[in-house]
């Protein structure tokens, strides 16, 4: 089983290599509207750069 952040990296490789030129793939730690933090990838395309996907890390991490 992968630690938690060669877990992140293997994801944001992943997500880049889908993704390419197309999207823009970002690491963050993001604040949550109840005051907690969690890691994130955002996910923006050229297409709709005002949208973007976020994959909650931590949760993702606890099933795999």
């Amino acid at each position: 089983m992968m630690k938690y952040e060669e877990f992140k990296d293997a994801i944001l490789k992943v997500l880049q290599e889908i993704y390419g030129e197309e999207g823009v793939t970002v690491e963050e730690n993001l604040l949550k509207n109840n005051g907690k933090r969690y890691d994130g990838l955002q996910i923006r395309t050229q297409e709709r750069a005002s949208i973007a996907t976020v994959i909650h890390l931590e949760d993702i991490y606890d099933e795999y």
